[in-house]
This record gives structure tokens, sequence and C-alpha cells, in this order.
């Protein structure tokens, strides 16, 4: 896919999109490249490698029995995006402790998949 927009970018779309839908949620700024020092600071804050990119604390409203949402953020390109083995250990974590949540290529299937949750966005 020629001139595929970055994670980085699709992230940013979609949270402006939660952002004007007032939904309660953070990311999980893991990425990135970080010195070492820094690194074994923030493991002894609790940075777990991982943690889905966006943790959304209002429940699904079309599911009552879950909890909370989990996005996992990928470039649109799924043959360029890999989902690691450390995310997906956190994903089924999440699921068994009630989160709805799934890997999204690109901030358009995010955005589909909080309305098929049923959130405002």
């Amino acid at each position: 896919m020629a001139n595929c927009p970055s994670e980085t970018s699709e992230q940013i779309s979609l949270v402006n999109h939660l952002n004007k839908a007032r939904i309660c949620f953070c990311s999980v700024p893991n990425g990135g490249l970080r010195d070492k020092q820094t690194a074994r600071v923030m493991v002894a804050e609790g940075a777990k490698k991982g943690v889905p990119d966006l943790l959304i604390f209002d429940p699904p409203p079309l599911f009552p029995d879950f909890f909370a949402t989990f996005l996992e953020m990928k470039v649109r390109d799924e043959m360029k995006a890999v989902t690691g083995p450390e995310q997906v250990r956190w994903h089924e974590k999440l699921h068994v402790r009630r989160w709805k949540g799934k890997v999204c290529y690109g901030s358009t299937m995010a955005i589909e998949y909080m309305r098929s949750l049923g959130y405002n966005v």
C-alpha cells in the first residue's frame, strides 16, 4: 500500500474522535526508543510489554457484561503490521477479565469497531 499512514498518525486520528465523543480513555506509551536507564525506570514503575495501545474505561454500551475496551492499533497495511506474542497474551488476559478488544488496522477500522460496540464516535 503506497503512502500508508503511520500507526502514530492513525492513532492520533482515532484519539481526536474519542476526545470529541468525551470517552474516558488513555493511551499506553510503551512504544518508541528509549535509553536503557529510562526503560529500567519504566519497568520498575510497572510498564508491561505488550499492553494494548488504548484502554477505554467506559463500558461498551451494547455489551453491558463487559467492563471496558482495548484497542491495539496497527498500520492499515496488514502485511506490514505485526502483533507480537506479548500483545496476544495481553489480549487474552483482558478478554478473560471481560474486556472487549481488537487489533485495528487503521483509525477507520477502530472507529467502525467502536461503533459496533455502541460507542458514539
